[in-house]
């Protein structure tokens, strides 16, 4: 299967991080690698509210005759859609016409420059609002686990590891003579610990992958999606590496110093 890594709870093609930062300038490697995967994310989240918006694509051309791609047109028409800033007040002009000419002596009368400040100010604002709704998108694609993927064809698709199916009533049970199959040693683990906290194991098992998400980032997500990739029930495979990142203690490194 190819390697994935997870940006922003959004489930991205290695391949794909490693095109787009191509385009991506950066001090090291990894600085490009980091701006490509939350460029990518961004995107994948704006197609993904475009299509539950039930938006629809209508190019549109530039000055110099270049037409939009289908995706650029859903971008824009969410963003369109959900952004919205106040029109800059007489007040608010004025204050930033004071603070950038109030000490230059030959500057422009304020009237005419008002409206390119009432312009800058607007786009300001808009950049800030547009900034916000996308964490917003980030942050409730987080909090649902892996939801969205971008698919490397272009557009998005559902995630291979979502909160609700992964907290479902069956999927913990199912775990249980799963895990004893696959990894007899964790599973008498998790049964163990289960009865000591006066749990059934199921419900043992929804505990900890809540307390997961609450905390998990994007390496971490990253790390149990690959763990589960390979398996023919992504979701069982996906808790049965939770389990494992929580209850097996990693080894302790120790730097030796050699004296001479």
């Amino acid at each position: 299967m190819p390697a994935v890594v997870v940006v922003e709870g959004v489930e991205i093609l290695e391949s794909l991080i490693a095109e787009e930062a191509q385009h991506h300038r950066g001090g090291s490697a990894a600085e490009a690698r980091l701006a490509a995967g939350r460029a990518l994310a961004t995107k994948a989240l704006l197609l993904a509210r475009a299509g539950a918006l039930g938006l629809v694509a209508e190019p549109e051309f530039d000055a110099d005759g270049r037409r939009e791609t289908d995706e650029e047109a859903l971008i824009r028409a969410t963003l369109a859609a959900e952004v919205e800033v106040p029109t800059p007040t007489e007040a608010e002009c004025r204050g930033a016409y004071d603070a950038r000419f109030a000490s230059v002596a030959d500057a422009p009368p304020f009237e005419a420059l008002r409206d390119r400040i009432a312009e800058a100010l607007e786009r300001r604002a808009w950049t800030l609002a547009a900034a916000r709704f996308v964490a917003a998108l980030a942050a409730n694609a987080r909090a649902q686990g892996v939801a969205i993927s971008l698919a490397g064809e272009g557009g998005v698709r559902a995630g291979s590891a979502t909160l609700g199916g992964l907290l479902s009533e069956d999927a913990p049970a199912n775990l249980a003579p799963w895990l004893v199959a696959v990894d007899p040693a964790l599973s008498e683990k998790v049964a163990q610990l289960a009865a000591a906290d006066g749990l059934a194991p199921a419900d043992f098992v929804r505990g900890v992958f809540r307390a997961f998400v609450e905390t998990a980032d994007d390496e971490a997500w990253t790390r149990v999606l690959s763990a589960a990739r390979n398996s023919e029930d992504p979701a069982l495979a996906c808790l049965a590496a939770v389990l494992r990142a929580k209850l097996e203690p990693r080894p302790v490194l120790r730097t030796v110093v050699r004296r001479r």
